[in-house]
């Protein structure tokens, strides 16, 4: 099953190829490592975000006892920049948003 955490921390990995190769002047690359990890986030926004619960789910929405995904998670999508500021800002108006569990 596809997992919201690994959605994030894929994002964050081609992010992360897309500053090394802009760093090296590797223009052509860094652009497209970068649009790719605007297209899995936003995808996994998508996925993910359960709107009703201001929070993203562990699996797709759909999944049947599909859990709020844990705070690891919802701390990733924030901290990676890859949450909306929409949502980030919902999630983050939950006291225990990022409690330790």
């Amino acid at each position: 099953r596809v997992s919201s955490v690994v959605c994030w921390f894929h994002a964050h990995g081609l992010q992360t190829l897309a500053r090394l190769h802009e760093s090296v002047g590797n223009t052509g690359a860094a652009h497209d490592y970068g649009r790719e990890a605007a297209r899995v986030a936003d995808a996994a926004h998508r996925t993910f975000w359960d709107a009703d619960a201001d929070c993203y789910r562990e699996y797709p929405l759909g999944t049947p006892d599909n859990p709020v995904a844990g705070q690891l998670t919802h701390a990733l999508a924030v901290l990676y920049g890859n949450a909306p500021e929409s949502a980030a800002t919902r999630m983050l108006s939950h006291p225990d948003a990022l409690e330790p569990e």
